[in-house]
């Protein structure tokens, strides 16, 4: 994920890929009930309310090799975008 990152932000002017944080789906944030559930052994269910509005974002997670236990956030998505997709090129 960081050097999809990196790479996006080497075609742009600014350095600026996203005008959010995808971890939460906003720019401005204020998280109230914020709860994670497993939707299975990679993918997880954050739900919070930012702001006073309800949100859904899905983490999936991929365990890093040669360390068990250890994961790191693959891609985060909802109903709207991809993060993956987003930094495409």
């Amino acid at each position: 994920m960081l050097d999809q990152i990196r790479a996006a932000r080497s075609r742009t002017q600014s350095g600026s890929v996203l005008d959010f944080d995808p971890l939460i789906g906003a720019q401005d944030h204020q998280l109230t009930d914020f709860r994670m559930k497993p939707v299975d052994k990679d993918t997880w269910a954050v739900r919070f309310t930012n702001l006073g509005q309800s949100t859904v974002i899905t983490w999936e997670l991929v365990e890093e090799s040669g360390a068990p236990g250890n994961f790191r956030v693959g891609d985060i998505h909802t109903g709207t975008w991809r993060l993956t997709e987003l930094l495409a090129p």
